[in-house]
């Protein structure tokens, strides 16, 4: 009898799969590195981390329940993946190249893919399923939700056209920052040298340093020309050791994702208003960034919190998305 269902969460930076039972609970789960197919990974690559989890999982359920793998997917109902970085356009390519991954694997269930939208805000821990939804993690983007449906959303455009106060906008804009700072191009900032203490590169005071200019960037170029966008996100911690400090270019970036956030998130305030919603919501944060960053959070919640009397926000933090996807199709499945 198929009692389980397969549920996922294919992220920017990591992933994972799980089994649900008909509680709502996952009883196994195994991790994997990040497939983010926007900025970091191509179809090939998304299938081979999908793929490899997916036999994990198999394996380490057999070897549970002391039979074989091609067992266990008879234990299965239904797979429920959601993929950072699919959209309108990637989708189809997505759903052939898994129905090929699962052909390949002799897999017969039927399955769904969606975005990490609203899985990750019904990863909340207070379990709602509408207010606001406020994402920096490899990508930046705000929606508005109502019983678990989007309907408002802005950002998630990627590192080229948008992505304003994400991990990877914000790493980006340290790296930048860092090397204005080393070519005498832009003020001094703290940035510079945990930049360079995060690459190993020896920190020395520009004003002792009797390099020419080409030999002091020369190590930053070469640490920095092979890394992907989404890997730009590992820099993105160093901000808050910035703001701490007082450094103003550090200040400068947080009032620039602070603007972007608290116009999203209005907006978003504004449209649940506008479908009927009155009275206390939450705004869901999620993402590395958002989770780790309290200065983020604080400058954003600063703007938002109880500035309006019609639709007031309680921020709150979202768990792994994983757990919003696995609401979400026991919900469906199992009526829970």
């Amino acid at each position: 009898m198929s009692d389980l269902l397969l549920v996922g969460d294919i992220g920017a930076t990591s992933s994972a799969l799980g089994l649900v039972d008909k509680s709502g609970e996952i009883i196994l789960r195994v991790e994997g590195p990040g497939a983010n197919l926007h900025s970091y990974i191509a179809i090939d690559g998304f299938m081979h981390v999908l793929s490899s989890m997916l036999k994990k999982l198999m394996k380490m359920r057999s070897q549970e329940r002391g039979v074989e793998p091609s067992d266990v997917l008879l234990e299965i109902r239904a797979a429920h993946l959601a993929v950072s970085g699919v959209d309108s356009n990637r989708m189809p390519r997505v759903i052939q190249a898994i129905e090929r991954g699962f052909e390949h694997l002799h897999i017969r269930f039927p399955f769904a893919i969606t975005d990490t939208i609203v899985p990750s805000f019904s990863s909340n821990p207070l379990q709602a399923h509408s207010g606001i939804l406020a994402t920096s993690g490899t990508q930046a983007c705000t929606a508005a939700i109502v019983n678990s449906e989007v309907i408002q959303h802005h950002g998630g455009l990627g590192w080229v056209l948008g992505d304003t106060g994400s991990g990877t906008w914000m790493g980006r804009q340290i790296l930048r920052a860092c090397a204005a700072d080393l070519d005498g191009m832009g003020p001094r900032t703290v940035l510079t040298e945990l930049v360079l203490d995060e690459l190993g590169i020896m920190y020395q005071q520009l004003d002792e340093d009797p390099r020419p200019v080409s030999d002091r960037l020369v190590h930053l170029k070469r640490a920095v020309d092979n890394l992907k966008p989404a890997n730009w996100s590992r820099f993105a911690p160093l901000h808050d050791k910035a703001i701490e400090s007082g450094d103003e270019v550090a200040q400068h970036l947080l009032d620039r994702a602070t603007d972007y956030f608290v116009t999203a998130i209005n907006s978003c305030r504004q449209a649940l208003i506008d479908y009927g919603m009155k009275g206390e919501y939450v705004l869901v944060w999620a993402g590395g960034v958002a989770l780790n960053s309290t200065a983020l959070r604080e400058s954003v919640e600063r703007e938002v919190i109880g500035q309006d009397e019609q639709l007031w926000l309680v921020p709150t933090l979202s768990t792994e998305p994983i757990i919003g996807v696995a609401r979400l199709a026991a919900s469906k499945h199992f009526g829970v």
